[in-house]
């Protein structure tokens, strides 16, 4: 069954919680939750699923909290911020791992203001980066022809932060500028607006999840 996709109640839920932080709001409020977040969420992931796999069969697609769906509550443990709830929302499509950011991840990210849809390094140990580094450097034209596959498509930008380093070597800058991230996400990001209320909205992920797999096996290779 296709994902009906979210709706404007979705939003109006979480513009509600923004203003309503607390446990006590939330559990009485926890039906409009289930139904217009949770719900539509799981959805997602189902019909995202079988694309996940045809990209990576070891990507946990389990449609199930805090496997590829997020946590409503926020960990304020370590944070000056103690508001219990979030307000944002995201599915994350990755290998299964105990240790943050050792993976690349496909997520589906969203706010009452925009929702975004890439995937991600941006967790990334600096030995991971080494190591991507280091796979560029052993076929840089592979790599070259990827970035220029990825480039086809337009609303897919790069981000992340650089080093202040210079790196020493010949590569042109359509690589360098890979080279240089300390970490990095490719990401598309849009208003929030009918396309997000769309069954469509499992497709643009599709589109873009696939424009995004070479990049993602690229970097699994040797995981």
């Amino acid at each position: 069954m296709a994902s009906k996709g979210f709706s404007e109640k979705s939003i109006s839920f979480l513009n509600d919680l923004a203003k309503n932080n607390d446990k006590k709001w939330f559990e009485l409020n926890r039906p409009l939750y289930e139904e217009n977040i949770l719900t539509p969420m799981k959805q997602l992931v189902l019909d995202l699923g079988p694309v996940m796999k045809g990209i990576d069969d070891k990507i946990d697609i389990t449609p199930q909290i805090n496997k590829t769906i997020s946590k409503i509550y926020r960990d304020t443990r370590f944070s000056h911020d103690k508001a219990p709830l979030r307000s944002d929302q995201w599915i994350i499509f990755k290998r299964p791992v105990r240790v943050y950011g050792n993976v690349p991840e496909f997520y589906i990210y969203f706010t009452p203001e925009e929702y975004h849809i890439g995937m991600g390094y941006y967790a990334s140990t600096p030995e991971n980066m080494e190591d991507f580094r280091e796979k560029i450097d052993l076929n840089p034209a592979g790599f070259a022809k990827i970035v220029k596959r990825l480039e086809v498509h337009k609303s897919i930008e790069l981000f992340g932060e650089d080093y202040r380093k210079q790196f020493n070597n010949n590569h042109p800058e359509q690589i360098l500028k890979w080279y240089r991230k300390k970490s990095f996400y490719l990401s598309v990001n849009r208003k929030m607006g009918e396309s997000f209320y769309s069954p469509d909205l499992s497709l643009q992920a599709k589109e873009i999840f696939t424009a995004c797999s070479e990049l993602y096996l690229f970097l699994v290779k040797s995981l």
